[in-house]
């Protein structure tokens, strides 16, 4: 019971979030934005972790590095792969879909 009002609440206010492209990773990053670092090829997405910890994430981009994930573009919209994992302090677990977080329980 207390997973389905957690899950209800979690969807009812999901945030949308809206994409940026850079050279670098602002020193502080912006509240629903996500970066995307592309100095000649993008290399790594940064943003505010979704469950509200107010922690950084940073996934990388580049393909000959492990862990890696990937992110499609569609309508203006992002969309990463695999899900997001945080092994580390608040240890959410989330997937980014069409620039909307689904939680992962």
């Amino acid at each position: 019971m207390k997973n389905w009002i957690k899950n209800f609440y979690r969807n009812l206010f999901r945030k949308k979030y809206s994409l940026i492209f850079s050279n670098e990773v602002p020193v502080e990053l912006g509240d629903n934005i996500i970066y995307i670092c592309d100095e000649n090829q993008a290399w790594i997405m940064s943003f505010k972790c979704p469950c509200g910890c107010d922690n950084d994430v940073h996934l990388n981009l580049l393909n000959d590095a492990n862990p890696k994930w990937i992110y499609k573009i569609t309508n203006s919209k992002l969309t990463v792969f695999p899900s997001i994992d945080r092994v580390c302090r608040c240890r959410s677990h989330f997937w980014i879909r069409k620039g909307k977080i689904h939680w992962c329980d």
